[in-house]
């Protein structure tokens, strides 16, 4: 009995592995010397026979390697572990002690613009996989195979894997800034207990850094999470705010790179305030003035919600948390400099058109970016009735390919839906080849060449009685609306840390559409076609015969 057993073990061990594939690799990472270069097999079964060339070299595995899941191959253990916080399961080089090596023929070794990956069998080819061809070379990226496809999005070293998630039941404040945003921000931090935990890309408000500081001091354990390298740099209002923090006793701490780490993303751009573990605020608008304005401030158009909801709070706190630890981030420090600046004094938020409304019964799904930005795209696309899009700005992406979100908006009302978009009149006729004038005439001309069901406006500030529009918002069929701080281009969704929610509720939905009708309405005035180029040379030929005939007046 004792040797078909031991017959059928030695057969079992030999057969080869199942579904082995590379879904993972990164040849040009960011620390230097490179030796956090990986890559990622996955499948089961033997290892036996089992190699990867790169044109230059092989690598085989250890005889007996067995795989169940995933194995990661790195380049240097130590390296590896400094950057991702964990230790390959085999390294190519530098046989550090603990980790097994590779055994390799010839130079294997993963060029940052151009080669190749063989996965092999024996002579037969598993997998095959090259750069440029199949995957974009970019230093810092990290290629991975999803559903078949390379890079679906891209993915960069020490960024967060959130997946899409929905949460049932929530009871939610919705507001619209600038009239109803302070008063509910401020009202939540005041009801904090145990913890307030930001995520923000600016804090420059002198009211609400008072406000933080006196949660600290009841006990309330207080973190801020700042981008460390803003357009333009930190202000002296937000250089301000952090030195009340920390002279508060307040850790305030900046995403950026080190000389030990590359910053996770472009910008850490998310706008979000997680309370006590239960609750968050998050929104369009900066911890700024303008995007909570005190009493006779002037305030920015956007969207913001109250969520009340330990599931949903509990998702965010991950992400900071996540955000938090890494090596790129840096506690802020402003030795020896004395700042004075107010602003803020008085908490009392301004009388709004639209008053904050409290919801019950709401479905809340997180967005984050780049982890599943794509969940706005999803939203549009699955639009049957009507699609209303406020945002500051549309941008398309490289080479003139459409906007992804806005290619999903034309694509909707080809299918017979309603569509109005309304874009931010400040940055209307700026000098830029591709600021709002010219995406309002691309909009414009789609839809009149095609007969679509597609409007779109330029709300100037003026009309709309705010600074600007800064909004990110959009509402699908009347039941569901996207609140978040993704901006319409290439670069917010693809490489920002940002964070949304996408709410599902008709209660919920009519109220921000009450909010985009008045701001549509006011907007009425301004262009919506794409005349507009036709009627700029029409106005400065006008101004140059006025010109012309004032001339000649004086001549005679």
């Amino acid at each position: 009995m004792r040797a078909p057993v031991i017959l059928l073990i030695l057969v079992l061990l030999a057969v080869p592995s199942a579904g082995l594939q590379i879904v993972e690799f990164c040849p040009d990472p960011y620390l230097r010397g490179e030796g956090d270069a990986f890559l990622v097999i996955e499948g089961s079964g033997s290892l036996d026979g089992i190699t990867i060339d790169d044109g230059e070299g092989v690598l085989a595995f250890p005889p007996g390697t067995r795989i169940n899941g995933r194995i990661t191959i790195a380049e240097e253990g130590p390296a590896f572990l400094s950057t991702y916080g964990t230790l390959p399961d085999f390294e190519i080089r530098n046989a550090t002690a603990g980790i097994p090596d590779m055994r390799h023929q010839g130079m294997f070794a993963m060029a940052n613009r151009a080669d190749q990956l063989v996965l092999l069998q024996g002579n037969r080819v598993l997998q095959q996989v090259r750069w440029p061809e199949d995957v974009t070379a970019r230093e810092g990226q990290i290629h991975y195979l999803e559903n078949g496809t390379w890079d679906p999005r891209p993915r960069f070293p020490g960024q967060s894997r959130f997946t899409p998630a929905a949460f049932l039941n929530v009871t939610l404040t919705a507001f619209v800034s600038p009239e109803g945003a302070r008063g509910v921000l401020i009202g939540a931090l005041r009801n904090a207990t145990e913890e307030i935990l930001i995520s923000a890309y600016e804090l420059e408000d002198a009211g609400i850094a008072r406000e933080l500081s006196a949660a600290h001091r009841r006990g309330v354990r207080v973190e801020v999470l700042l981008e460390g390298g803003p357009a333009g740099g930190i202000s002296p209002a937000g250089r301000g705010a952090c030195l009340l923090l920390n002279q508060s006793g307040i850790p305030v701490y900046l995403m950026a790179s080190t000389d030990t780490a590359h910053a996770r993303y472009r910008f850490t751009h998310a706008k979000v305030v997680v309370l006590d573990g239960s609750r968050l605020v998050l929104g369009t608008e900066n911890l700024n003035p303008t995007g909570y304005p005190p009493v006779g401030g002037t305030g920015n158009r956007g969207w913001g919600v109250l969520i009340d909801d330990p599931e949903t709070a509990r998702y965010f706190h991950g992400m900071f948390l996540h955000d938090r630890a890494g090596g790129d981030i840096l506690p802020f420090t402003l030795a020896g400099e004395v700042l004075f600046w107010e602003q803020g004094a008085r908490e009392e938020s301004l009388t709004p058109d639209l008053a904050p409304r409290i919801f019950r019964n709401a479905t809340v799904t997180p967005v984050l970016a780049p982890d599943t930005a794509f969940l706005v795209e999803d939203l549009i696309a699955g639009a049957v009735r009507s699609v209303d899009i406020e945002v500051a700005s549309i941008r398309n992406s490289t080479g003139d390919r459409l906007n992804p979100y806005l290619l999903a908006a034309i694509e909707a009302s080809r299918r017979g839906v309603a569509v109005r978009i309304l874009l931010d009149g400040s940055l209307y006729g700026t000098g830029d080849p591709e600021d709002n004038d010219e995406m309002a005439t691309t909009i414009a001309g789609i839809a009149r060449r095609e007969g679509l069901p597609l409007e779109v406006r330029v709300g100037w500030p003026d009309d709309l009685g705010v600074r600007c529009i800064h909004n990110k918002g959009a509402i699908v069929d009347a039941e569901r609306v996207l609140v978040s701080s993704i901006n319409w281009n290439e670069n917010s969704p693809s490489f920002n840390r940002e964070a949304g929610v996408i709410l599902e509720h008709p209660g919920v939905a009519g109220y921000y559409t009450e909010a985009f009708v008045q701001d549509w309405n006011r907007a009425a005035g301004g262009p919506v076609t794409g005349n507009t180029e036709i009627l700029r040379g029409a106005v400065a030929l006008l101004v140059i015969c006025l010109l012309l005939g004032l001339y000649l007046v004086r001549r005679r």
